[in-house]
């Protein structure tokens, strides 16, 4: 069996600090191998919802000001997952919140681990049809406009670049292996 090839060795742990700032918690690890120790941090993040909305055959993607790269960024509808909040309500929330469109059908992609190296947070991705209600209800700081793209040119977007967004990226590839077909 394949797996039997992977080594299951740990780190033993000999020391563990956290500091909080604002929405993170940076955990500051001292870990020991081969009787060395080393400085291990990582980022305690919130887990996050994203959902791939389709409108009559459409994508919908939200374009966001997103400070910590100075740009707008063409995204899928997303955000922090409320402790014990189920996945489908979730999905659900944030694109009524971000875009003003309320899920008529929510499908689960699964779930992923955006940068294990650094972060300790889950991706749980969705895909739902979705049709317009207008109850836009976001936070101070999202800047964001809404728009509705072919299939076509969403998928030119992720080939020439345009389209960058991490967990958009990912649900798009699951959608389309999964083979859920929502036309």
């Amino acid at each position: 069996m394949l797996m039997d090839y992977f080594y299951y060795d740990k780190y033993e742990i000999v020391d563990q600090r956290e500091s909080s700032l604002g929405r993170l918690t940076i955990h500051l690890d001292t870990v020991k191998k081969d009787d060395r120790c080393y400085p291990y941090s990582f980022l305690k993040a919130n887990d996050s919802i994203c959902v791939l909305p389709i409108v009559d055959n459409k994508i919908l993607l939200v374009k966001q000001y997103r400070h910590a790269l100075k740009s707008w960024e063409f995204e899928i509808p997303g955000g922090g997952l409320e402790e014990g909040e189920d996945i489908e309500m979730a999905a659900a929330r944030e694109l009524l919140e971000e875009t003003g469109y309320k899920a008529d059908s929510i499908k689960r992609l699964g779930m992923y681990y955006p940068s294990p190296g650094i972060t300790s947070e889950k991706a749980y991705l969705c895909v739902a049809l979705c049709h317009n209600e207008n109850e836009i209800k976001r936070e101070p700081l999202e800047l964001i406009t809404t728009g509705l793209f072919s299939i076509s040119a969403f998928e030119e977007m992720i080939r020439s670049g345009d389209f960058r967004h991490g967990m958009g990226l990912v649900a798009w590839l699951k959608y389309k292996t999964l083979n859920i077909l929502y036309q």
